[in-house]
Order: C-alpha cells, then sequence, then structure tokens
C-alpha cells in the first residue's frame, strides 16, 4: 500500500463510523465474504460488525449463507444491479454514450469467441488443458475469462440502464406515468442511494424481467421487418 493510499484510507476511517465502513464493504461485495473478512475490510472489530451484519439481513439488504465451513454475507445482487444502473443514469453520461459502450463490449466478447472458438468464459478456461500452450498464454487466457465474466454482468446492467433510462432519470414526477412497473415510491428520492431500502423484491424481479438488451432488440425488430 502506498503513502497515500495508506492516507485515504485513515482519512476515512475518521470521518466515518465503523457501522458506516461495514455497511459500504458489506454494499460493495462481489461475492460471499465472513464477518472477518469484512470486518478486516472495514477496519473495526469482529463482533459488532457481525451485529451490523445481522442487522442488514433482517432489514433484507444482505443475505446469510451457512452452508459451508463459514457463515458468509452476500447483497442481493438484483437490487445492486438497480443500483449500479441507477449510478449511470446519474453519471452525466448520455445514453448515446451507453449504447456505444453496451456494443463496444459486445463486439469484445464476439472477437473472444471469434479467436479461440468457444462460448464462454468457463470453455476458455477449459483450454488451458492444452499441453501446448506456455505459461503466459495460460495466464493470459486466464485474464482474459475473468474479464469476460466481468464484461457479461456489465453489459446486462448496462443494457437495463440504457431500456429503463426515462424511468431512471432523478426526478420528482409521478413514477406511474414513466413506466408500466407499479410505482415503488420514488417521488421525491433523487439519488441511488436515497431510494435503496424503497425496493421490493416484487418490484426488482417485474424490473430484471424487462432488462432487455436494447441492440438485439432492435436487431430482431429489423429482422422481423424485413
Amino acid at each position: 500500500m502506498t503513502d497515500d493510499e495508506s492516507n485515504s484510507k485513515g482519512l476515512i476511517e475518521r470521518q466515518t463510523t465503523g457501522e458506516d465502513r461495514v455497511r459500504m464493504v458489506a454494499r460493495q461485495l462481489s461475492e460471499p465474504r465472513t464477518a472477518n473478512w469484512i470486518a478486516s475490510e472495514a477496519g473495526w472489530s469482529h463482533e459488532p460488525t457481525k451485529r451490523v451484519l445481522e442487522r442488514l439481513v433482517d432489514d433484507g439488504i444482505l443475505h446469510r449463507d451457512e452452508s459451508g465451513t463459514h457463515t458468509t454475507y452476500y447483497p442481493d445482487y438484483r437490487r445492486q444491479a438497480i443500483q449500479e444502473a441507477m449510478r449511470l443514469r446519474d453519471s452525466g453520461h448520455t445514453v448515446e454514450e451507453l449504447t456505444d459502450r453496451l456494443a463496444d463490449m459486445k463486439a469484445q466478447i464476439r472477437n473472444w469467441e471469434d479467436e479461440f472458438d468457444v462460448d464462454s468464459p468457463n470453455q476458455l478456461r477449459g483450454t488451458l488443458a492444452e499441453e501446448r500452450l506456455d505459461a503466459d498464454e495460460e495466464d493470459r487466457r486466464r485474464e482474459i475469462a475473468r474479464e469476460w465474466e466481468h464484461l457479461q454482468g456489465r453489459i446486462e446492467i448496462v443494457g437495463f440502464a440504457i431500456r429503463e433510462w426515462d424511468f431512471l432519470a432523478p426526478t420528482t414526477a409521478p413514477a406511474e406515468a414513466r413506466s408500466p412497473v407499479p410505482s415503488v415510491g420514488l417521488h421525491g428520492a433523487t439519488t441511488a442511494d436515497e431510494i435503496d431500502d424503497e425496493f421490493s423484491d416484487d418490484d426488482i424481479d417485474s424490473w430484471m424481467k424487462t432488462a432487455v438488451d436494447p441492440i438485439e432488440t432492435n436487431q430482431d425488430s429489423s429482422d422481423g421487418a424485413s
């Protein structure tokens, strides 16, 4: 860790409470983690960290998994996707810029499919069994597989943000007038964080079912018209 990173982390710890930091770490988890891991990342002790995590579970913000050797916690990834889409909407990018980015990500995946003659990241990982590959090429393919998975997740979120662009706009206008999805109490909300706790599971399910890829949708429409 550099001096700047250390100073930045120290400043964050001085300006936030332990509970604030646990909540921040928990909301950003990309995979299930133990209370000890979260406590370490948040710079707080184990017991109060666990109490905060349990409250987040009770509130429906986190899920608890006790099936393994250690209890782990992870966020509702659907809710996380909604938040990410709203942050994209609030970021200052235009819908055209995001559509271009979506096309670039899909083109990159198609390039990998053509280069390696595979259809998924795991199929790419399976090519590591080929004896002719040297260590550098094996490392390259592992890295590409990870990036491929990352892009797949981003494609879903960016596609959803484009699909629901008008509805996700920060506004006080009635939500019913801008979306076929029933109002979820967004009146007066201006940011993703402000409305995070107002999403119901039914709202999220409805949104995610309509989170189609706008590029593919447009292509399908064009094909049908031709």
